[in-house]
């Protein structure tokens, strides 16, 4: 705020007695203190990942579009982690998954000590879709996934999410982790590992046209497994509802012709039901004011505000600031 002006009448006081000025004076009073912004952390995932890359663009464009809140990226373990720091009110807001925040919000699996905390989590909005890629090299002559049995495939390291994930698929498909001869890679190391034949397939979530697949699938023939609706339906179960069906168009990647039937996952930002309804509004508001900026990031490039992404699957209760934006939005 920059200097206020008032027109005012002034009375002088002296000796002799009182002197009325009847002329209007300008008094300009000191600059009033402006409140700092409000300093929240953003959970996101370990240095260097997709999580990571994606919490520190979402900071800048939130914190560009307004001057109230500043919002951090901050490294945590991963988004089974991010739920339990939201709940226990360690960090503001976090980056998740829609299966695992369905899970915490339901109390179940590692979720289910002392459940009710998970009670508190809030959608805010979605980010994007991740999607699932079952990838293998065309040489192995593997077209669908219950085929897999014996090849030596990446399951990725144990504890984080994309593990669990894989654990869930292959539930699905009526296999065993021990059924492959496991490998425990990090998305990062993939394809390498396909490229070298260290491995011959992995399965892992990210956005359509990811460029290390790109890159490998430019190098080496691959073929992206599709989920039949059984399989589907199995792994969406098994995912406590927060699944969605995906579509991988033709031509996504080199080499790729047809159309590939998969899973997706939203990524949304989770707040907790005690966050500040107008913080959450204006974060809410900043982050969708910031689209263009977010189109120029490969990751974001696809991101429209509809309906789906902005209030989710349905999985948790939507934040009440903002439900108030999207009733501005969507009338």
């Amino acid at each position: 705020m920059g200097l206020q002006t008032f027109k005012s009448v002034r009375t002088l006081v002296g000796i002799g007695g009182v002197v009325a000025l009847s002329a209007l004076a300008v008094v300009v009073g000191p600059p009033a203190a402006r409140a700092e912004p409000v300093q929240l952390a953003l959970g996101t995932s370990s240095t260097g990942s997709g999580p990571y890359r994606w919490g520190v663009a979402l900071a800048n464009v939130i914190n560009k579009g307004q001057s109230d809140l500043r919002i951090s990226a901050q490294s945590t373990a991963g988004f089974r982690e991010n739920a339990l720091l939201v709940a226990d009110g360690t960090v503001a807001l976090a980056l998740n998954d829609s299966s695992v925040l369905a899970a915490a919000y339901q109390g179940l699996g590692p979720f289910s000590v002392d459940a009710a905390k998970y009670k508190k989590l809030r959608w805010v909005t979605g980010i994007l879709t991740a999607v699932g890629h079952c990838v293998v090299r065309a040489d192995s002559s593997v077209t669908k996934l219950s085929d897999i049995k014996g090849l030596k495939w990446n399951v990725s390291v144990n504890s984080t999410a994309t593990r669990k994930i894989n654990e869930r698929i292959f539930k699905a498909v009526g296999l065993k982790i021990s059924d492959v001869r496991e490998f425990e890679l990090p998305t990062k190391e993939t394809f390498d590992a396909i490229q070298n034949r260290v491995i011959d397939g992995s399965c892992n979530i990210f956005g359509i046209g990811y460029p290390r697949l790109t890159a490998l699938a430019t190098l080496v023939p691959i073929n992206i497994l599709p989920f039949d609706d059984t399989t589907f339906a199995r792994f969406n179960k098994l995912s406590a509802g927060g699944a969605s069906r995906a579509v991988i168009p033709a031509n996504s990647y080199p080499g790729q012709t047809k159309a590939v039937m998969t899973f997706g996952l939203i990524v949304p930002i989770v707040a907790s039901v005690d966050m500040s309804d107008d913080q959450v509004y204006e974060l809410v508001k900043s982050f969708w004011g910031g689209l263009d900026e977010l189109h120029k990031q490969k990751a974001f490039a696809g991101l429209e505000l509809t309906k789906a992404m902005a209030f989710g699957p349905g999985v948790v209760p939507v934040h009440a600031g903002a439900a108030r934006y999207y009733s501005e939005v969507f009338k």
